[in-house]
């Protein structure tokens, strides 16, 4: 046989095995990430998760919290049952008499006896009628989970909270929260994590999702009547929340951290740990002790990415050396409002039958979509505003 032929033969044959190595000894995933978006979907957001899932990426879709709210008009007429309604001009209506013609009604427009004028509103349902526009969305974006925040157990009743956890139930959307226990069994009141297998070619990546809360979730204030302003009682706990008579609390960030990561490595095996908690960096002020995330990245073993939250800024990421492993821990924290999306490429590399990741980065993706405070309301009618404000 030609030696000419034989070499090559040789190389062609060591190609295929690099290939053949690489293809399934390397791979990556892709997170998809919102956090504090307060019900404010947008179209823009639905498109981007769309379009990486038609692209093969989007691999998890996850939220850190407070993702229940009312900040669109469309979300405000889902908790209301009613809209505005409008003049001429634009102008909403408000009960009452307009006596120096400048649009604003001075005499009987307090019907409801609260000293705030009162709009004319049109009925279009019951309040919280049918499925909520919010949750509509996430299901359609395909979330896999969303984790609780402060928001979602203060703006709701015991028996909205309930709701709301069932609704998302059944729109197969875990909810996350490890560190919440019912108070008389110390068991969780909803899930601690969800584990997720991922093909990624040849390859199975098993991804676990672990969610955790701040547990200063209550406005640590108090409103005392002749006061103007509140008293600060410094009591942010769930328990100071009455709606939920003293049925649930919300054990330590770092030291629930700990545990489940532990739990997770030893029950899960998984080759990926990705943590969404509603909690910031670091406290800034003595106020607003729950900031620890910065505490979990450096002391708690075996988290390789960390979804932030509750403080409403933008991290692209950061990264923080972990005390234990040595390895960098990935940090990033999407805005709020439905403005952004963190997008989260992790590497791993399998060796001795084990997956491990070698490497994460992330990008926050923000979107264009419509903000009210940068409306000129002197020339913009709200009439128009409402329009752009209903769905973002």
């Amino acid at each position: 046989m030609n030696k000419k032929y034989v070499a090559i033969g040789l190389v062609a044959a060591l190609l295929a095995g690099a290939v053949f190595y690489k293809k399934t000894h390397e791979a990556s995933i892709n997170v998809l990430a919102t956090t504090d978006i307060h019900g404010a979907t947008s179209r823009a957001m639905i498109k981007y998760v769309e379009d990486k899932r038609k692209n093969g990426e989007a691999d998890l879709v996850v939220d850190s919290g407070d993702f229940w709210g009312s900040e669109t008009y469309e979300m405000q007429e889902w908790f209301d049952g009613t809209r505005p309604t409008f003049d001429e001009n634009g102008r909403v209506r408000f009960y009452g008499k307009d006596l120096d013609g400048d649009g604003f009604n001075e005499t009987d427009s307090d019907i409801n006896g609260d000293d705030i004028p009162d709009m004319i509103v049109e009925k279009i349902g019951e309040p919280r009628e049918g499925q909520a526009p919010l949750i509509r969305d996430l299901e359609r974006m395909k979330f896999d989970s969303v984790t609780l925040g402060n928001h979602e157990f203060v703006e709701n009743s015991q028996e909205e909270f309930d709701y709301l956890v069932n609704e998302l139930n059944k729109a197969n959307i875990s909810v996350l929260s490890a560190n919440l226990y019912n108070n008389k069994t110390n068991k969780n009141v909803v899930k601690p994590y969800i584990v997720k297998e991922i093909k990624e070619g040849p390859n199975t990546i098993k991804a676990a999702v672990l969610g955790l809360t701040l547990p200063e979730v209550a406005e640590p204030y108090k409103w005392e009547e002749g006061k103007e302003r509140p008293t600060y009682t410094g009591d942010y706990s769930l328990s100071s929340l009455e709606q939920y008579n003293n049925q649930y609390r919300l054990d330590d960030l770092v030291k629930e951290a700990n545990k489940w990561a532990k739990y997770i490595k030893e029950n899960e095996n998984p080759d990926v740990v990705i943590l969404t908690v509603h909690s910031g960096e670091e406290p800034k002020k003595p106020r607003h002790p729950g900031n620890r995330v910065k505490e979990i990245a450096r002391t708690v073993e075996g988290i390789d990415a960390i979804v932030a939250g509750h403080t409403h800024i933008t991290i692209q990421e950061h990264e923080f050396k972990n005390e234990k492993t040595g390895k960098e821990v990935l940090v990033t924290q999407p805005s709020a409002r439905g403005g952004g999306i963190s997008d989260i490429d992790l590497n791993l590399k399998k060796k001795d039958g084990k997956w491990t990741v070698v490497s994460a980065k992330s990008k926050v993706h923000e979107f264009d979509i419509f903000d009210g405070s940068k409306v000129d309301y002197e020339k913009t009618p709200m009439s128009e505003v409402y329009k752009k404000g209903y769905r973002l």
